[in-house]
């Protein structure tokens, strides 16, 4: 096993495994050190706890001691009674973990292929492949590297399509839906409203940000000393009613389809998906 895997063995599994195979007093002791080895591996650690750690794992100690024999106890077991001084001086004991290092040790011994050289391999293996990865940007899109490699069930994407031509790109990615769909219906008004601003206000089309800008202005008209956060908070508020006031009473205007129908309200039942598996194959680095 890993050492990761004898951690989460000792502090996880080990108080319950045994329970009822070993006598009390050897589960109690053996229990006892993997919460000892739990505790400052938490998120938050209480100075309050790693001081009553640094009171017990001597009496942890002394009970391993009855169990096993001397030879057992070497500088390793030892290190247990630092373990808490050193949780008040650094913190939790994950900001310390060697575990990431460990596995880029192992990622770059990988590239020595002269063991006679192990140091200059491993320079010369991590240039190669830096040097290769930096100029793969600059060939053609057509051409297939590591980076666009396509991934292994990828079949490319869907192209959604609509009836009404001039829909904005936000509403046209290439992609394929991922997980099962279900229908769901909107938890209040306020959500739906919610989403139905972000969509418009996030929508790069020209036409949205032309009522955008108009509608500050017209704020900013009205209320001369207004703030910026205040202007967001009404946009926030009423920025879809009034685009669908301007769009529906400005009969001179003949606005595209698409902007007819995307500034009605959502339906109160929509289909709800997992993820959406963005299409990047076909671009151009």
């Amino acid at each position: 096993m890993k050492s990761h895997d004898c951690h989460v063995f000792m502090q996880r599994l080990l108080p319950f495994a045994f329970a009822e195979l070993l006598p009390t007093n050897v589960h109690e002791a053996l229990a006892g050190i993997g919460a000892f080895f739990r505790d400052p591996s938490t998120r938050t650690l209480k100075v309050e706890v790693v001081e009553q750690l640094q009171e017990n794992i001597p009496i942890l100690l002394c009970n391993l001691e009855k169990i096993f024999p001397p030879g057992f106890f070497d500088v390793m077991e030892h290190l247990a009674v630092h373990l808490p001084y050193e949780a008040l001086l650094r913190g939790p004991v994950h900001y310390g973990w060697m575990y990431q290092y460990e596995r880029a040790m192992k990622y770059l011994k990988g590239k020595a292929n002269n063991l006679a050289k192990v140091e200059g391999s491993i320079i010369a293996g991590s240039l190669t492949e830096e040097t290769s990865h930096f100029t793969s940007y600059y060939f053609a899109s057509k051409v297939r590297t590591r980076k666009r490699a396509p991934r292994r069930y990828d079949d490319g994407g869907v192209a959604p399509t609509y009836a009404v031509a001039g829909v904005p790109d936000i509403f046209s990615q290439i992609g394929r839906l991922g997980g099962k769909s279900k229908e769901v219906w909107w938890s209040s008004e306020e959500d739906a409203h919610s989403a139905h601003t972000y969509i418009l206000l996030n929508c790069e089309d020209p036409l949205i940000r032309y009522f955008e800008s108009l509608f500050v202005s017209q704020v900013e008209e009205t209320f001369p000393v207004i703030s910026t956060t205040d202007v967001d908070k009404r946009k926030d508020q009423h920025f879809i009613k009034w685009l669908k006031s301007q769009v529906d009473f400005d009969d001179d205007a003949d606005y595209p389809k698409w902007l007819h129908e995307v500034i009605q309200s959502p339906h109160v039942k929509v289909q709800q998906i997992r993820a959406f598996h963005l299409s990047f194959t076909s671009r151009s680095s």
